[in-house]
């Protein structure tokens, strides 16, 4: 089934919250703290993405959205959001920031992520935030997978605090977004 890829707007904020939630709670279950997990709520992520994309409307932002959706109905599977480096160490080696992939349970291994990677590969290099960086929960062996068999350098892994617990995260880095872009598109 043919897919389609477009800049996300703020319409849209109820769909991507959709999607993040259902990825939260099908994936993270026993990786991060159940009040956490409980609290990632259709209504709270859509408040988040609503800011989200009213601050990615103005002229100064760096951060975009970008989704995807498939077949007749065009329903939002998935998503990404790329923009400049969040993570104070990093800036000078690395300015650009995979910051958010999400994809929705029932699409996930149709190749989505490849197709979303792959676009905001593109758009971090138009931006000239590269080379760029992406974090994963430790715990997540799937997407561990997935970004190493895409060339992700391993490159630290941290602790973060939340609610009185923790999980670990670990950072993966791309020294060149076409091969990035180019390791999608073979996969």
């Amino acid at each position: 089934m043919p897919i389609t890829i477009r800049p996300a707007c703020f319409k849209d904020a109820r769909a991507l919250a959709r999607v993040q939630v259902a990825a939260w709670h099908a994936t993270y279950s026993g990786m991060v703290p159940d009040a956490m997990l409980a609290a990632t709520t259709l209504e709270r992520k859509q408040e988040i993405w609503s800011r989200l994309l009213t601050e990615e409307e103005a002229p100064t932002s760096r951060c975009r959205t970008l989704l995807c959706t498939a077949g007749a109905a065009g329903e939002v599977e998935g998503f990404i959001r790329i923009g400049p480096q969040r993570t104070a160490r990093f800036l000078s080696q690395w300015p650009g920031e995979i910051q958010i992939l999400y994809i929705h349970p029932a699409a996930q291994g149709q190749g989505r992520g490849r197709t979303l990677l792959a676009a905001g590969a593109g758009l971090l290099n138009a931006a000239g935030l590269v080379p760029a960086t992406l974090w994963v929960m430790s715990a997540n062996t799937r997407a561990r997978r997935f970004y190493e068999r895409l060339g992700g350098a391993y490159l630290e892994e941290q602790t973060v605090p939340v609610q009185h617990e923790s999980f670990d995260e670990v950072a993966y880095g791309w020294h060149d977004l076409s091969s990035l872009a180019a390791a999608c598109a073979e996969d």
